[in-house]
């Protein structure tokens, strides 16, 4: 029976990825493949280091068996009052990253009272982004490039430059750490990129970065580091954009590709840091 429901929403994924028009809208029946899709699928993503969780709810059988057997009004309902904590949550400063594709095509035909403030905030999302960071991301992205490996320890050699500052020396280790949704609220997977940095009382002298993927679902894959840039902006400041590459597929046919990015840059002393994470 199982089998079979993969099967078919396969098949509706498919069409769905075509670009045809399902008409999900509210009232109509919501059958075990839509609610297949709507379990597995991509819908936003939250930076960990806002300090905010969504509930941390993990794929499992027995999840999956619940939403599955829920009535239609009640499945509407679970997404609905989802979609409305995380409009607030994201309208109170929390760091949530609409997944565009999904709202566009899933929300807006769904909700599309709620679609009209997803997209407003969607929008002044990318009207803070500077444009030239928007096409360099889209053209990692369209590159499709094989995985790129983890950069190596960077060490920065001491220079004769004067001291315009002066840090206590020692070391910090911090886990950036972006997390992917469903509409359900169901954890997809997490990109993780923690930097390790080590000062001395005038410069960094060294910075260790690792960049990974945690699979929550079991239709979803880590793919590797897409693209990867590094490097010392300054003898105390030190800036990495990564991009990595999840994709969910079904007996081996893909459904969603998703590159999620972190910028991150970090300070001798240790005490301040910046980044910014993205679906």
């Amino acid at each position: 029976m199982l089998k079979r429901i993969f099967l078919l929403t396969l098949i509706s994924l498919s069409i769905l990825l075509l670009g045809v028009n399902l008409a999900w809208a509210v009232g109509n029946t919501i059958d075990q493949e839509k609610r297949m899709m709507i379990i597995h699928m991509s819908a936003y993503g939250m930076s960990e280091t806002s300090g905010e969780k969504t509930g941390e709810i993990t794929y499992n059988k027995n999840l999956e068996k619940k939403y599955l057997s829920m009535s239609d009004k009640e499945f509407e309902k679970a997404m609905r009052d989802n979609l409305e904590s995380i409009i607030n949550k994201k309208s109170e400063g929390v760091e949530i990253t609409w997944d565009r594709d999904f709202a566009e095509k899933i929300v807006k035909n769904m909700f599309p009272d709620l679609y009209t403030t997803i997209d407003e905030q969607i929008k002044n999302d990318l009207a803070a982004i500077p444009q030239d960071e928007l096409d360099k991301t889209k053209q990692d992205i369209e590159k499709g490039t094989p995985p790129v490996p983890e950069q190596p320890v960077v060490i920065q050699e001491k220079t004769e430059r004067p001291v315009i500052a002066s840090y206590v020396p020692g070391s910090k280790t911090k886990d950036f750490v972006y997390t992917c949704y469903s509409l359900l609220g169901g954890k997809l997977w997490k990109f993780h990129c923690q930097m390790y940095w080590a000062w001395d009382a005038t410069r960094i002298t060294s910075v260790s970065p690792s960049t990974w993927g945690q699979i929550y679902d079991p239709l979803w894959y880590y793919d590797g580091i897409s693209s990867n840039t590094q490097y010392f902006i300054n003898p105390t400041s030190f800036y990495k954009y990564v991009v990595g590459h999840f994709h969910s597929s079904i007996y081996g046919q893909p459904i969603q590709h998703r590159y999620p990015w972190h910028r991150i840059t970090i300070y001798a002393g240790g005490g301040t840091y910046t980044n910014s994470m993205g679906l």
